[in-house]
């Protein structure tokens, strides 16, 4: 069956392993592209640390309460640009 001629002289096994062959080619260049990508900087989140635990990661500029320790933020919104570290107060 995968001997059969399809066009001119290549086989169906022939065209079937040169597809095999692109469409891995095609997955590692997406892989490669996912890799190398530089992180996008979120408008809406930054990084911030707790002055009453410690906690530090990424909270969103309208955040309420750390998620550490659940500690009010006070004002609703971290006095910050986007992409600079904040001190929650």
């Amino acid at each position: 069956m995968l001997d059969m001629t399809i066009f001119a002289e290549y086989t169906l096994q022939d065209i079937l392993t040169w597809a095999g062959i692109a469409i891995g080619i095609l997955v590692a260049i997406s892989i490669l592209k996912k890799i190398f990508r530089p992180e996008k900087v979120d408008p809406y989140m930054q990084t911030a640390t707790c002055s009453g635990c410690g906690w530090q990661g990424q909270v969103s500029r309208h955040a309420g309460k750390c998620p550490g320790c659940n500690r009010p933020l006070g004002d609703r919104t971290i006095n910050s640009t986007p992409g600079n570290d904040a001190q929650i107060t």
